[in-house]
């Protein structure tokens, strides 16, 4: 331990702009981290908060729209989502992946705060390959739920499936999905 003191400080009055330069760098790394780790998530159970608020007048007619793949394009997902919300007919949107470069909480800030300006009605999402980036499925888990959810309406049931590994369907999946199918009496 000694040793490495030692060398720590001898670095130090040798080269010590360097030195303070990796000290700063160092703990801007670890704050960043610190503030990943501590801070809030941008949203908690979006697609189940989401569920709930879609609501469809005339479950024979009703309007849907789908997207996807917006994560490098910024411009586009705004003008995407200012046509969907000015569309009077369209109940809900569901996002199909691929929503961020990479599952962090600060991309999820960025998709969140754009969805919030500029949509009014209910969102759901699907997990893309980005999306288990980064942090990955757990956060993905935690801001939007299940990867995997089912949403009926008048005698259409959607369901929402998770390949996003592409490594097919878990087998926790496979039997929620035989469950969906019994419980649709179809």
């Amino acid at each position: 331990m000694r040793a490495a003191s030692h060398i720590i400080a001898s670095m130090a009055k040798r080269y010590p702009v360097k030195f303070c330069f990796l000290i700063l760098c160092i703990m801007l790394l670890a704050g960043y981290e610190l503030w990943e780790h501590f801070s809030l998530l941008p949203a908690y159970q979006w697609n189940v908060i989401n569920l709930k608020e879609i609501t469809v007048p005339d479950p024979k007619s009703f309007s849907f729209a789908v997207f996807g793949d917006n994560r490098n394009s910024k411009d586009v997902f705004v003008n995407i989502l200012k046509l969907i919300d000015h569309d009077v007919d369209t109940d809900f949107a569901i996002g199909l992946g691929d929503m961020v470069q990479r599952g962090t909480k600060e991309r999820y800030r960025y998709f969140f705060h754009q969805v919030e300006k500029h949509l009014s009605i209910p969102l759901l999402t699907v997990m893309g390959s980005h999306e288990r980036l980064g942090k990955g499925p757990n956060l993905y888990r935690a801001v939007f739920g299940l990867p995997y959810f089912s949403l009926k309406i008048g005698r259409n049931l959607f369901i929402i499936l998770d390949n996003s590994d592409q490594k097919g369907l878990s087998p926790e999946q496979e039997q929620w999905l035989l469950h969906e199918f019994k419980k649709s009496g179809n």
